[in-house]
């Protein structure tokens, strides 16, 4: 929660925020409001101030994309979730949420019946008043082919001469509601000269982050390793879907502003690359914020201190702040 001291009381995560913008300040804070309101308060009046509002926020996390100060303010507003759900138990909404990916295996194993019943007014409007879902809000169709179903059916990788190994994990919208959309990911990683693996996979675990159950999202993360490295050599790398979403964000958005095709650039640096590329994944994330001792509050050197923990590795850095940091294998 300490970085919550690096707010400069801007208001922008404020205007950006959809619940607040809806709600406002006096149902969506304390004395301190917003978004960046809730690990305040936790911290400097109370857990349980902050829990009385600290559900209204719906992990969307434009907080964190427009704070000037990039703090993360989504997974500290998880953190004081999950330590609030310890006192009071997750609203049933969120329990809801965070069962995703169960309720959409169920929702592809039964459709197209299933995609019939989010469709029906009578339905909707009964789970509207029993768990809390709004009625208006559109869901997203099912598959019964899911992505995992194609990906076996279609076989291994006709990549001959692969310049890398890939082990694809997909979110649960790419498996279960857009399966074309993770199968055109995968082939464009095998236009790249990529191998492509898809190893037995639980989901992402972001609904565990975003509503609150950091222990459950921890489980999924060191299941989903386990997987990998038993299936699979640790000398390959992994990429996530989400990652590939990042990327393109940034381009569009900014800062990152290319002088090239950005489809051509990712094709250029999948190619060229002579390294082997970690990538992030949540249990690296989720190091990064629970680095034991004191670790200064650049976000990049976390996350690199929790890669080089999660996977065993030396750093060779010059950083001072690096190299006296005690948990952690580095030299220069």
């Amino acid at each position: 929660m300490q970085d919550a001291l690096n707010c400069i009381r801007c208001a922008a995560c404020m205007n950006i925020c959809p619940t607040y913008g809806v709600v406002g300040g006096h149902a969506f804070g304390y004395i301190y409001p917003g978004p960046i309101g809730i690990p305040w308060t936790a911290s400097v009046h109370g857990l349980e101030k902050a829990g009385e509002f600290a559900h209204l926020c719906v992990s969307c996390g434009l907080c964190k994309e427009i704070c000037p100060a990039e703090i993360d303010i989504p997974m500290m507003i998880s953190a004081v979730k999950d330590r609030y759900s310890k006192l009071e138990r997750h609203p049933l909404v969120n329990r809801a949420l965070m069962a995703a990916e169960s309720m959409a295996k169920m929702g592809s194993a039964t459709a197209p019946v299933s995609n019939w019943f989010m469709n029906n007014q009578v339905f909707r409007s009964q789970m509207e008043k029993y768990v809390g879902i709004d009625r208006r809000r559109k869901l997203l169709p099912f598959r019964r082919k899911t992505l995992a179903k194609r990906f076996d059916t279609r076989g291994a990788t006709l990549v001959s001469n692969p310049t890398h190994h890939v082990a694809f994990f997909a979110d649960i919208y790419a498996n279960y509601n857009a399966p074309d959309l993770g199968m055109a990911a995968v082939e464009r990683l095998e236009s790249a000269g990529c191998k492509v693996l898809m190893p037995l996979q639980q989901g992402c675990g972001y609904p565990y982050i975003g509503y609150g159950d950091l222990d459950q999202a921890r489980k999924v993360a060191e299941e989903n390793v386990k997987k990998l490295i038993k299936k699979h050599a640790t000398d390959q790398r992994a990429i996530a879907s989400i990652s590939v979403w990042e990327f393109a964000l940034r381009v569009t958005r900014g800062p990152i502003n290319l002088k090239v095709d950005p489809n051509l650039w990712l094709d250029s640096a999948i190619k060229n690359s002579g390294l082997k590329v970690i990538e992030l994944s949540p249990e690296i994330v989720l190091e990064s914020c629970n680095l034991p001792g004191y670790f200064h509050r650049d976000p990049a050197d976390q996350i690199i201190v929790a890669t080089a923990r999660i996977h065993n590795l030396t750093l060779l850095k010059k950083d001072r702040k690096i190299l006296d940091y005690p948990h952690v294998n580095s030299l220069w």
